[in-house]
């Protein structure tokens, strides 16, 4: 049987976030090994690496967190707290 939509989006989000992650890093340590930037200068090359790299782990940790079994939050009665009027 095929996923539910919602797992699906999310498993391609999480596929999607770790190619920006390993673009990201491709990025920041390409000028290790190739003294010549990938981009016109080597500060569009920090930019790049920051945003896909930041983007990615956005992605994961939101997919991740979708994708997760969440456990039963107990209720407000249970806990004591009144609920809001």
């Amino acid at each position: 049987m095929s996923p539910p939509r919602s797992v699906a989006r999310h498993r391609v989000i999480f596929g999607i976030g770790v190619v920006m992650i390993g673009l990201g890093l491709f990025l920041a340590l390409h000028p290790l090994f190739v003294p010549r930037p990938v981009t016109a200068s080597r500060w569009l090359d920090v930019g790049f690496a920051f945003f896909f790299v930041l983007r990615g782990l956005m992605n994961v940790r939101h997919a991740a967190r979708a994708l997760s079994p969440s456990p039963s939050s107990p209720s407000s009665e249970s806990s004591g707290i009144p609920p809001h009027p």
